[in-house]
């Protein structure tokens, strides 16, 4: 299992910054950022046993999920548009994660 913290670590380490010098806070909608590092923006994702993160100078949004995840029509309902519906027969893992990393983006 890749937890978080690691991943974490690792894409700091990528902007030669050390994880432990990292202040973090939390968003509106609870997603983590580094306060004390206003040009180093990261999205983090975690399904099972995997975890991911993506590090970018500007915002950045990233979703992971596991393909046998079967999601509820309630849900489906909710989150996606007409349109939408129509194309999460086909690829719902798929468009979910795109969907999601679209939002945390946003």
């Amino acid at each position: 299992m890749i937890n978080s913290a690691i991943v974490l670590k690792a894409g700091f380490a990528s902007f030669g910054i050390k994880e432990r010098e990292v202040l973090y806070g939390f968003s509106e909608k609870g997603e983590p950022f580094a306060s004390n590092l206003p040009n180093v923006n990261f999205s983090l994702s975690h399904s099972d046993n995997f975890a991911i993160a993506a590090f970018y100078d500007n915002k950045i949004g990233i979703d992971c999920e596991n393909i046998s995840r079967n999601i509820s029509p309630e849900i489906i309902k909710r989150f996606f548009s007409g349109c939408e519906v129509a194309d999460f027969c086909s690829a719902p893992i798929r468009l979910w994660t795109a969907k999601e990393a679209l939002v945390k983006y946003m």
